[in-house]
């Protein structure tokens, strides 16, 4: 195994490669394993092994080709009309992604040529959040080698150890990454599932809503400096359009005698007071 940029001696510069290919849903909830593709239909590292940690497939130049996709494209349908799901799949505008007719649960969509690093959630960070926790991987197991007190240039790395590792470097793309670039892409969540995240996200942050509230409500301004431009709310001119006109008479009543239960004015505010007040909220919004 050799760097890039590391020169080669006393061989051939190593020209081992693969291809993978990701597949995941809009909120990151479901991955789907790892499709990879290499030289070699059994290689000798992989001889004894029952069951490989991927989908694996082989092609001489290590290639996505139009037939192996379709035979992909078909299991995944396949796997869709088990589950009883109807989803719609993005793709790159490639030759070796062709369009399969007959796909009762899957709708293709083909991006537009040249807006795959604009478009496609993939290449908006999900293969490069990959990349990375693959990397770091490999640099530990290198670490190790040394450590044990093993010479570097010993280090191998066959193809066995690179599914390996790419199945544990999936595993560790969190959901909240592969969302983040859905949304990036432009992809935005039904209005059903962004009030279920509202919701989760108020329980989160206890506090929070509540405040935010008050400033929207109340118009408490965002900085201090806004603090003499404050208007006291002044009262609703109108009433619930919903309100009966019973309602409405009891609301009135009850507003009166709210107003002789209070017996003396309440003393008029200090703007020391409403300063202080201030910097306390702005001090639980900032925690």
């Amino acid at each position: 195994m050799d760097f890039k940029g590391q020169e080669c001696h006393g061989g051939k510069d190593p020209k081992d490669r693969i291809t993978v290919l990701t597949c995941a849903n809009m909120d990151g909830r479901h991955k789907l394993p790892l499709f990879v593709i290499g030289k070699f239909k059994t290689p000798r590292c992989f001889k004894g092994v029952r069951k490989l940690p991927v989908k694996y497939q082989a092609n001489s130049k290590a290639w996505m080709t139009a037939g192996i996709f379709t035979e992909w494209l078909q299991d995944f349908h396949k796997m869709m009309c088990r589950q009883k799901r109807k989803v719609l799949l993005t793709l790159d505008n490639c030759t070796a992604h062709p369009k399969v007719d007959n796909l009762k649960a899957v709708e293709l969509l083909f991006l537009p040529p040249n807006t795959t690093s604009k478009f496609q959630p993939c290449d908006m960070g999900i293969i490069n959040n990959l990349k990375c926790h693959y990397r770091e991987t490999l640099l530990k197991r290198i670490i190790n080698h040394v450590d044990e007190g093993n010479d570097f240039d010993n280090f191998k790395l066959t193809q066995l150890d690179a599914v390996i590792i790419l199945k544990q470097a999936w595993e560790k793309v969190e959901p909240a990454t592969i969302k983040n670039c859905f949304k990036k892409a432009g992809f935005q969540a039904s209005e059903t599932e962004t009030e279920g995240e509202n919701e989760i996200e108020a329980v989160d942050t206890d506090v929070q809503p509540f405040l935010s509230c008050l400033l929207v409500e109340y118009g408490i301004p965002d900085s201090l400096d806004d603090l003499e431009n404050l208007d006291a709310p002044s009262p609703p001119e109108e009433m619930n359009p919903s309100t009966t006109d019973s309602e409405r008479e009891n609301q009135t009543e009850q507003a009166a005698d709210d107003e002789d239960d209070q017996g003396e004015e309440m003393p008029p505010v200090r703007d020391e007071s409403v300063a202080s007040a201030m910097e306390t909220l702005h001090r639980l919004i900032s925690s």
